[in-house]
């Protein structure tokens, strides 16, 4: 549970710091625990490869 923070400014420019950090550690997959998070990372990191926890029930059409 992330408690609705990550639809905070603030909190998402700390988790673009943070995901930063991980591409300069040469992170290249992640998974995501939201849509709403899939969403603004793939728009924001592109070469991230990343999966989405099932139990989201994401319906991946949404994202293409």
């Amino acid at each position: 549970c992330m408690a609705n923070r990550e639809w905070d400014r603030r909190w998402q420019k700390k988790l673009f710091r943070f995901l930063r950090k991980l591409q300069m550690a040469k992170v290249t997959r992640l998974t995501i625990s939201t849509p709403l998070l899939f969403k603004i990372i793939k728009k924001s990191f592109p070469d991230f490869y990343l999966k989405v926890g099932v139990y989201a029930q994401v319906n991946f059409r949404t994202f293409y």
